[in-house]
């Protein structure tokens, strides 16, 4: 908590600066501002740690260029799995809550792209994937419901994800 206090300014500069034409820069300020929020840091908003992962998220693949667009949806992915940690991390029955919303967010928005799947042939991406199923199955027992749970690492098992192994 005390890099996050001493470089909060640094890190306010940084996204008001460039992060808006560099995803990859925006998604790392985005997780520094949610531990810092997890850490209750002075000056560290939830609200504006979720805005800026979704930020990430939002990056219209129309703006970026095209040699970069399977790269960024591979970081849309990780700043998906990044949501869903930190809700999770945040330890409250709402956070929790707000994280399985997200999840099914995430599912609406990836149905029907096979490339978006557990079991794309892309590893990186793949591996993305299944963090997001992973971490969702931790929401689902950090709620009490160990069924759910268990469907989700199914389904990364059952897709031989690189992250069945953990699963």
């Amino acid at each position: 908590s005390a890099w996050a206090k001493a470089n909060k300014e640094l890190l306010d500069d940084w996204d008001f600066q460039w992060a808006e034409m560099h995803p990859e820069l925006q998604f790392f300020l985005a997780i520094a501002q949610c531990e810092g929020s997890r850490q209750q840091v002075k000056n560290y908003a939830p609200a504006d740690s979720e805005a800026g992962l979704m930020k990430v998220i939002d990056t219209d693949l129309e703006q970026v260029p095209a040699g970069a667009r399977e790269w960024m949806k591979t970081l849309q992915i990780k700043a998906w799995a990044s949501l869903l940690r930190w809700e999770l991390e945040m330890g409250n029955a709402a956070s929790w809550d707000r994280g399985l919303s997200l999840f099914q967010d995430f599912q609406e928005r990836i149905a029907g792209d096979r490339s978006l799947g557990l079991a794309t042939p892309d590893g990186d991406r793949a591996a993305a994937v299944g963090q997001v199923y992973l971490l969702a199955g931790r929401l689902n027992l950090a709620k009490g419901n160990t069924a759910a749970a268990q469907q989700l690492w199914a389904q990364i098992k059952g897709a031989k994800n690189p992250m069945a192994e953990v699963a």
